[in-house]
């Protein structure tokens, strides 16, 4: 929902700031799923 927000904001300003606060988001999103992934694998692989 930031995400779409910050797109908005981006698409309507045209603010370079905005838009570097999109790929912030963008990756910490990326870091925020793969560490769930990694929590999901070593919970899978305990349970054996």
């Amino acid at each position: 929902m930031l995400k779409k927000l910050a797109w908005k904001m981006f698409e309507k300003t045209g603010d370079i700031g905005i838009y570097m606060l999109l790929k912030d988001i963008e990756k910490e999103s990326v870091v925020v799923n793969d560490g769930f992934m990694a929590r999901e694998e070593v919970a899978i692989s305990t349970n054996h």
